[in-house]
């Protein structure tokens, strides 16, 4: 195996080359560790999403280069004594060299080109795809013995109308054949699904990149996913990825063949790579099916978030009519509460009486304001207002009238807040299930992802992670939704965008809190420490 010190030395290089020109300072000579330093003093001048925006990249972009980093860092400073430490090495400075490649891309006068010289041409790239594809196929089909059994399963995780579509496009055979391979990679990298083959990995000395080997499975997965689309694409895969496969194909396989000599498994990863011409061919117009049916999705996506946005937009309408209108009514009612007299004065009836009809007429216009805005949001209010009860309660035990002032628009504010799903930022606001609720399609954001779509994005205002946090899936037959369901997508929705680099901010946090998301809330946070 090649050494791994000229490469570092070109990522050294390089990223001190990209620095110098998105912060306008001269290039600081020295090793990678130094260029981390250089690094962190560039994000805290310009701040991440400054930096991000010089160099074209998105917050999770920036947030994987900066995990790249970390690592390379991490492997560079440590003793390199042994065979499979500099493999890691190396491993660790080519993935950040593939993000300076990236940035090259996108950075005008930055130039970058990691001169490696990897053994595997295109046809040898697809034939190592298809026989990662095939090894992950086969451990799942020895794990589950039978179709049944695999069937039942799919279906306790996946909803049923998926699991049939996957049985249709499977031609009636093994169902796995009708999954493309980022949901079979998904499902053997589960993190409850991975205790199946954990066996199989849990001796060998490849996997080791990261500190967890299930984690590192699922980022060389990952890896491999990326050339499979750029194959699907018809493009030509570049020196680095064609290198990183390989390495990558090594740390997956290595293991299951350790595993097949000693009768651990009957998946022999030597058998898938010598497939006939006919057999090549096949994967290769499987890929371009792959590719037509994520176009597909994709535009389901779009479809469902622009009916949702119409949803949204028309939800920050009520939002500002209903604030106004409450506004409008608790100050007219105010006027007349603060003018009676407490209890210590002694209540004057004529004199309440006479501050009633002072206050009549503004009264009744927010009355009648106040109606129209009632009955836009009237399915709100009722779910909203379940279980306010004795904060309320506790609010009007109060004697004087300022305090039944106060109770009344404790009382207001409780039962009338409007739910817009985040577009005031989680702080003032709180969105019940059905209200604005983004109902994302599952299998066509796992599409859109696998394709290089941003899990930050926010095509239409919201963003992916708060649609999914909204999200209430499909609604019962009395129009309310149906949370025994919506409950378990959302999370599997929250796990895949936080899988793939989602970052939560802490208004999503707030989000998640304030609709008695519960069970997100710990995803969330655990999230941001990452």
């Amino acid at each position: 195996m090649e050494s791994p010190a000229p490469i570092l030395e070109a990522v050294a290089g390089g990223l001190a080359r990209l620095l110098a020109q998105v912060t306008g300072k001269p290039p600081a000579a020295g090793p990678l560790p130094e260029q981390s330093k250089e690094w962190n003093r560039a994000k805290q001048q310009l701040g991440r999403s400054g930096l991000a925006g010089k160099l074209g990249l998105n917050e999770d972009e920036l947030h994987r280069m900066d995990q790249a980093l970390h690592e390379a860092i991490r492997r560079a400073s440590g003793p390199a004594e042994s065979e499979i430490d500099r493999r890691n090495l190396l491993i660790s400075a080519l993935r950040l060299a593939t993000h300076l490649e990236r940035a090259a891309e996108r950075v005008a006068g930055f130039s970058f080109v990691a001169l490696v010289e990897p053994k595997l041409g295109e046809e040898a790239a697809q034939t190592r795809v298809r026989a990662l594809e095939l090894v992950l196929r086969s451990l799942i089909s020895e794990s589950y013995r039978t179709q049944a059994a695999l069937l039942e399963r799919l279906k306790s995780i996946f909803k049923a109308e998926v699991v049939e579509r996957w049985k249709k496009l499977s031609g009636g055979g093994d169902v796995l054949t009708g999954m493309a391979f980022s949901e079979v990679a998904s499902l053997f990298v589960n993190q409850e699904e991975f205790a199946r083959y954990h066996p199989l990995f849990a001796e060998t000395v490849f996997l080791q990149l990261l500190r967890d080997r299930r984690r590192t499975l699922q980022d060389f997965l990952d890896g491999v996913r990326s050339v499979r689309n750029t194959l699907a694409h018809h493009k030509q895969v570049a020196p680095l990825q064609l290198r990183l496969l390989e390495l990558y194909y090594e740390e997956i396989t290595s293991p299951v063949g350790e595993s097949y000599a000693r009768g651990a498994t009957q998946v022999n990863p030597a058998e898938y790579l010598e497939p006939s011409a006919e057999e090549l061919r096949a994967f290769t117009e499987r890929l371009s099916l792959d590719l037509r049916e994520v176009e597909g999705d994709l535009g389901q996506l779009k479809r469902s978030l622009e009916a949702t946005q119409k949803k949204v937009s028309a939800l920050e309408g009520s939002l500002l009519f209903l604030f106004l209108s409450i506004g409008w009514f608790v100050f007219s009612i105010g006027v007349a509460m603060v003018s009676m007299p407490g209890p210590d004065e002694g209540l004057d009836l004529t004199r309440a009486s006479d501050v009633a009809a002072r206050a009549m007429r503004g009264m009744f216009i927010a009355a009648m304001t106040f109606a129209v805005a009632l009955a836009r949001i009237l399915f709100n209010v009722l779910w909203v207002a379940k279980g306010r009860g004795q904060a309320v309660a506790a609010l009007l035990a109060g004697n004087r009238g300022r305090a039944v002032f106060a109770a009344f628009a404790a009382l207001t504010v409780a039962y009338y807040w409007v739910p817009v799903g985040g577009v005031m930022g989680g702080h003032l606001v709180q969105t019940p299930p059905g209200a604005a609720a983004i109902l994302l399609d599952e299998k066509a954001l796992t599409r859109y992802l696998d394709e290089g779509g941003d899990p930050n994005a926010k095509p239409y205002g919201t963003s992916l992670l708060q649609s999914a946090i909204l999200g209430s899936g499909p609604l019962s037959r009395s129009g309310l939704p149906s949370e025994a369901e919506a409950a378990p997508k959302r999370r599997r929705v929250v796990e895949l965008l936080l899988a793939r680099g989602s970052i939560p901010t802490d208004d999503d946090v707030k989000m998640a809190e304030n609709m008695n998301r519960r069970e997100l809330v710990p995803l969330l946070r655990a999230a941001q420490k990452r």
